[in-house]
């Protein structure tokens, strides 16, 4: 498992047998950096910009096997591009897949 900002770029995309893209709203994401930091201004002035950056230049989300949103402190949207059976997506939905959104839902 490879968690991070710019896991997704171009260099690195391909060595993953799986990929996951979690995005998180503004309001959300300001939520969590005041609650963990107590000056927030260079993610705002430095940090957010690049990181914007980096999703509009590499669009990670395009390479990703899985993209969600996390909006509100929840997980809220899904899209899925690998083709597997019906039962495995089930499974992944399920018990097991709730436990890794919420470990990245932490870490987002």
């Amino acid at each position: 498992i490879v968690e991070g900002a710019y896991c997704l770029c171009d260099e690195l995309a391909g060595y993953y047998d799986i990929k996951i893209f979690l995005k998180i709203d503004e309001a959300e994401q300001l939520s969590r950096l005041k609650k963990r930091e107590t000056d927030i201004t260079p993610y705002i002035e430095k940090w957010i910009p690049l990181e914007n950056d980096y999703i509009a230049a590499q669009r990670p989300q395009d390479k990703a096997d899985f993209v969600g949103k996390i909006s509100g402190g929840k997980f809220v949207k899904t899209l899925c591009r690998l083709n597997i059976c019906s039962g495995a997506l089930t499974a992944f939905r399920g018990r097991k897949a709730r436990g890794i959104l919420s470990y990245a839902r932490r870490r987002v």
